[in-house]
């Protein structure tokens, strides 16, 4: 149900920047359906070289611990990015660079019991990448990686003692995004 929130939150986002802005880039990323996730993409021009890029979705995941039964995950995914797009050639194309924000957020379910956890996570880095169009000028495919740290990550539980604070687990903290796009320019 949250997921249908964002992805109706992000349509009306569209349409709103799509009558303001000559250009808006829809795009999702297939691979993510491999992993259970599923996340849309609105870009827009901020100016002739920055694009800004909104973010919504959901995941959804389960897990067998043979000692503690079966847990079923259901989060959802909001965020932003700016570009600085160096060489745009047309439109907001071509090599980029820029930082991102990231909150993720849901909960998990013991299958045969009422045990519950609520996940918080929020996460800022940097991105590189390239995007590029086709010959028709429509349809488009954009690769990026990035680099980040959680600045919250956290897992409560029905009781205080449930909890577990990820961030002092320092490895835990990095966050490394990687998109492979493909979009449509409108």
């Amino acid at each position: 149900m949250k997921t249908t929130k964002i992805l109706f939150s992000l349509w009306l986002v569209f349409l709103g920047f799509h009558a303001a802005h000559a250009q808006v880039d829809i795009k999702l990323s297939p691979f993510g359906l491999l992993f259970n996730r599923a996340v849309a993409r609105v870009e827009f021009p901020a100016s002739q070289n920055v694009g800004v890029e909104l973010l919504g979705g959901g995941a959804w995941n389960s897990f067998n611990f043979e000692d503690q039964g079966d847990l079923r995950f259901h989060n959802y995914h909001l965020g932003a990015n700016g570009r600085y797009y160096f060489s745009p050639d047309k439109g907001l194309d071509k090599f980029y660079l820029g930082g991102y924000a990231k909150y993720n957020g849901g909960s998990a379910k013991e299958k045969d019991s009422s045990t519950s956890l609520q996940t918080t996570r929020l996460a800022v880095g940097t991105l590189i990448g390239f995007k590029t169009l086709a010959k028709n000028e429509h349809l488009l495919f954009d690769f990026n990686v990035g680099l980040g740290r959680a600045l919250v990550y956290k897992i409560e539980g029905n009781t205080p003692d449930d909890d577990i604070n990820l961030a002092d687990f320092p490895i835990l903290n990095w966050d490394l995004p990687v998109l492979v796009g493909i979009g449509w320019r409108f």
